[in-house]
């Protein structure tokens, strides 16, 4: 099925391109500002698991750095000392904590513990507890004030594994972490710690990054980049729209305009209008291409009229050679037929001639005849037969282009056995009785066997299968 499409004006198409042009830009104008919105979603997205995995490498990070620093005071001498003899232990907390090189400013109390697990001294007066806890690593709640509390066990010697006491060390949480790490996704500005499970103040490590609340950054690169996009998309549409218009206008004007004169012309054109009754195209078009193609126009149309004088010239003659040709073809067709004729009359006559006194001598002295006789005088006749036969296939050979070509079955196998027996009549073999013959045109098989003449004499006699 063939889809008929019907044509239109130049500018009807000029408008269906300009609109589509405008609609098109404006579904990629949609479609950037929903992949912005994607952007911007997986950059949201990104930014907060930034931001969390950040604040969980700062709770390890600090974690560490406080259990790292709490074995390097339990493998102090002097701490093994305070220990043995807790004298000037006093004196010596207080001396160590405002020994910023060796301990930061971010550890608010120190405190040793014998092997029993109790304070050195009662009452301690600190806010550390007076035995070690079963967890050694918490943070609990002060005035909502978050503390890391560590405690590590003191080994005798470095590489003994006896434990001789304990160290326990009070941390402002939050202030190691904003001096130990650096955040990049958080605001430190608004990181606070809650606790809300006043049952038990204590957090173990695992669940600190959970009462941690702080604000993400907000990221001014975005907003720099989005604004980026739409302005150079606001300029890239209206230079677009712009540029449509003028594309409009001038395909009108060099185009449109020119193109329909040319239409006008071929129209009249059509009409066989004479060269004085065409429009004028003697006028100056802007486009070179389309001033060419004018001008062509007219040349063509002078040169065509030309062209059909004498085309009407030259069809007059041939008809007239076609008339004289099929008149001698005529006449050389009937000489030929008459020929042909001719020649098989002549060549039918000895023939008939042959296998009449042939039959005559069969007839009146057969019986002085022997079987050889008999015999040779049967191969005569049916060779002067053959000969008729082949005349007559001749003479409609020749009338096979004047007549209408007819499909018809042929019995090949019953040709085989007619080709098989005039072999055997050759050889002077026993023929086998003939099949019926084929209506319609015979078709002569040749080469039965590849020329059973060539056979050797043997005693049974000649054989063909």
């Amino acid at each position: 099925m063939s889809i008929i499409v019907k044509p239109h004006t130049v500018n009807y198409y000029l408008l269906a391109i300009t609109l589509s042009g405008l609609f098109l830009l404006a579904l990629i104008g949609f479609h950037m500002i929903h992949e912005i919105g994607e952007v911007e979603n997986a950059f949201l997205k990104s930014h907060s698991d930034n931001s969390k995995h950040e604040l969980q490498r700062a709770v390890n990070e600090t974690l560490s750095s406080a259990n790292k620093l709490a074995d390097n005071i339990a493998q102090w001498d002097e701490t093994s000392q305070q220990i043995s003899d807790p004298t000037y232990y006093v004196y010596w907390k207080k001396n160590r904590l405002r020994d910023v090189k060796r301990i930061p400013s971010y550890v608010s109390e120190i405190e040793l513990y014998r092997l029993n697990k109790k304070t050195l001294i009662v009452p301690t007066n600190s806010s550390l507890p007076d035995t070690v806890p079963d967890i050694l690593t918490f943070v609990r709640t002060d005035n909502n004030m978050p503390f890391l509390c560590v405690f590590r066990p003191i080994f005798i010697h470095d590489s003994s594994k006896e434990i001789f006491g304990y160290v326990g060390l009070k941390i402002d949480f939050l202030k190691a972490m904003l001096d130990l790490n650096l955040f990049s996704h958080n605001d430190v500005t608004s990181m606070i710690f809650k606790n809300s499970n006043t049952v038990n103040p204590r957090i173990i490590p695992e669940d600190i990054v959970n009462h941690i609340q702080t604000s993400e950054l907000h990221r001014n690169e975005l907003d720099q980049l989005k604004n980026v996009i739409y302005v150079t998309f606001a300029y890239t549409a209206g230079l677009v729209f712009l540029l449509l218009a003028i594309l409009y206008w001038l395909v009108l004007v060099l185009f449109a305009k020119p193109l329909s004169q040319l239409d006008q012309y071929i129209r009249t054109f059509k009409n066989d209008k004479t060269q004085e009754q065409l429009p004028d195209l003697n006028k100056h078009f802007f486009v070179y291409e389309i001033s060419n193609l004018a001008r062509s126009f007219q040349d063509y149309h002078l040169r065509l009229e030309q062209y059909q004088n004498n085309l009407k010239q030259l069809n007059n003659e041939l008809e007239d050679r076609v008339r004289h040709r099929t008149r001698e073809l005529e006449s050389t067709n009937k000489e030929l037929e008459a020929f042909s004729y001719s020649v098989s009359h002549d060549l039918r006559a000895p023939l008939r001639t042959i296998d009449g006194f042939s039959q005559v001598i069969l007839d009146d002295y057969g019986q002085i005849l022997d079987d050889s006789g008999k015999d040779y005088l049967s191969r005569v006749r049916n060779s002067a037969q053959h000969m008729a036969k082949l005349i007559d296939d001749l003479l409609n050979l020749s009338r096979i282009t004047r007549t209408e070509f007819r499909k018809s079955l042929v019995n090949l196998s019953s040709l085989a056995n007619s080709k098989k027996d005039q072999l055997l009549e050759k050889l002077g073999g026993k023929a086998v009785p003939k099949g019926k013959e084929p209506e319609g045109k015979k078709v002569e098989v040749k080469d039965i066997k590849a020329e059973a003449q060539t056979a050797p004499k043997t005693k049974a006699g000649p054989q063909v299968q």
